[in-house]
C-alpha cells in the first residue's frame, strides 16, 4: 500500500511511496521554480517514479552592508 503525502514527508523522503525501499535515486537534478523546487526520483524495486517537490518556507543567514557608513581618513570624501 502506497504511503500518504503526510506519512512520505514524516519519513523525510528516504523511502519509495510506493513500496517502501530505501532503494531510490534522484533521475534528475532540481527544477527550480518561483517559491517551490521538485526533483524526480525513481525506486530501483518497484519502479515506481515521483517527483519530491520543495516549498520555500523561510530563509536563513541575511547579511545587509552598511552601506552609510564614512569611509576612513584617506579614503575619499
Amino acid at each position: 500500500m502506497s504511503l500518504t503525502e503526510k506519512e512520505y514527508v514524516n519519513k523525510l523522503g528516504l523511502i519509495c511511496p510506493s513500496c517502501q525501499s530505501g532503494d531510490i535515486e534522484a533521475i534528475d537534478s532540481v527544477t527550480v521554480n518561483i517559491g517551490c523546487a521538485t526533483q524526480p526520483f525513481m525506486c530501483n524495486v518497484c519502479d515506481a517514479t515521483w517527483d519530491d517537490q520543495y516549498n520555500l518556507v523561510a530563509y536563513e543567514n541575511l547579511a545587509v552592508p552598511d552601506r552609510h557608513t564614512k569611509p576612513k581618513a584617506g579614503e575619499g570624501e
